[in-house]
């Protein structure tokens, strides 16, 4: 029987949880899905309510498309899709792919 979540584990999804809504966001908002195309980096230092707050550490995961360190702080896969879906951040379902497996060589 799986244990019940510590302190650190839900720290840790609620700490993800601007991570997940931007996830989500992007892929339901056609203008913000164009500022992270055209300049992400503004983009997610800038984001319209009623988006959270990034943190730099988070913004950086982000930008370097970084999907192993995006799952180990907490976002969910089901959404972290979606930026390979919409080819945020350089993903595309290809290198998502790609991603997504050396970070589980990495992380078993």
């Amino acid at each position: 029987m799986p244990s019940l979540p510590g302190h650190a584990d839900i720290t840790r999804l609620t700490g993800a949880y601007p991570l997940n809504w931007l996830c989500y966001r992007a892929s339901q908002d056609e203008q913000l899905r164009t500022g992270l195309h055209t300049n992400p980096a503004a983009t997610l230092r800038s984001l319209p309510a009623p988006l959270p707050p990034l943190s730099d550490a988070d913004q950086r995961l982000l930008l370097d498309g970084d999907v192993p360190a995006l799952l180990d702080a907490g976002v969910h896969p089901l959404l972290l899709v979606r930026l390979a879906t919409f080819r945020l951040f350089g993903l595309d379902p290809d290198v998502y792919s790609h991603r997504m497996g050396a970070g589980h060589e990495h992380n078993p």
